[in-house]
């Protein structure tokens, strides 16, 4: 076996770039060796098909009543129960994702976007305009998120978009202060210098230059918000302050189960909602703490 044979094997033993290898092979690589994130990446990949075929593997129609049912506990026909109107259980939280996994993930795209250009002007232009953004930024995380969150629902009332603007414009805090500290440490570096030499304009170098540089602590700080929105939305709904009524959404299925008699007498109607809930947000954290051990940049060489 020759010199080089040799050096690619023992790059490869140890998860390091080969020669004809790209970022993303060797983050896959890296990544498939902790097998909690692999499981929770399936887990969430499965979840996310659910929600898009779920009329075609939803076992009843939504609003398909059983009336001889009513708190029905699980059986053959419904696995999961009923809920107090006889609706499958199943089918409920079958569609509830559909609400729960898009509000986790469009206002997780919302918060990182603002996060992402406010933390970029701060980081790279420093001075007056990174003190006001930063002073800004420190303002907004003096308030408690949910309560904030709570207040502004209160006011503007709720409602799915609602729900996703208000979650998504109270999140983009911790992701400014992210990107901020990445860019103070990268503008400095030659590459950049490189292309100022060059005549690259600013934005150019912000977005062709620093942001790709930038990006591994953003997308795992985008894949543990996700987890995160799906837990306030769910807590939203719960109090009655998320979806509308009549929208179905892990969240609402819970608020059934308020009732302390309910807890006790139906508890599947609380066990099997909060399950996935539970897993979902489990999976999201375990996968975004092996994203970041797989771009952790003191692995790279």
């Amino acid at each position: 076996m020759t010199e080089k044979a040799n050096l690619a094997q023992s790059a490869q033993k140890h998860g390091l770039k080969t020669e004809n290898e790209t970022m993303l092979q060797i983050t896959w690589k890296r990544l498939k060796k902790n097998k909690l994130a692999v499981i929770s990446l399936w887990i969430i990949i499965f979840l996310y098909l659910m929600a898009i075929f779920a009329p075609y593997i939803a076992p009843y129609e939504l609003d398909e009543m059983d009336f001889e049912n009513l708190w029905g506990p699980p059986s053959k026909q419904h696995w999961m129960g009923t809920d107090a109107m006889g609706r499958d259980l199943l089918t409920l939280i079958i569609y509830g994702s559909r609400v729960s996994l898009t509000v986790g993930i469009v206002s997780m795209l919302i918060a990182v976007s603002i996060g992402t250009l406010l933390g970029a002007i701060a980081g790279y232009y420093g001075g007056i305009v990174d003190s006001i953004i930063m002073r800004f930024t420190d303002i907004a995380l003096c308030f408690p998120s949910f309560f904030l969150i709570l207040t502004i629902v209160a006011l503007f009332g709720n409602g799915i978009y609602k729900v996703i603007v208000i979650i998504g414009l109270t999140s983009w805090m911790g992701v400014t202060r992210l990107v901020r500290g990445q860019f103070l440490s990268l503008k400095e570096r030659e590459f950049v210098e490189g292309a100022r030499a060059l005549g690259a304009n600013d934005a150019r170098i912000i977005f062709k230059h620093l942001l790709p540089n930038s990006m591994a602590p953003i997308i795992v700080a985008s894949t543990l918000r996700i987890g995160s929105t799906i837990l306030t939305e769910a807590v939203l709904s719960f109090l009655g302050l998320g979806v509308k009524q009549g929208t179905v959404s892990w969240g609402g299925i819970l608020r059934e189960a308020q009732s302390i008699t309910v807890m006790v007498e139906t508890p599947w109607v609380a066990i099997f909602p909060g399950l996935m809930i539970f897993i979902t947000v489990l999976a999201f954290n375990l996968l975004g703490d092996g994203l970041r051990d797989a771009l952790d940049p003191k692995l790279k060489q």
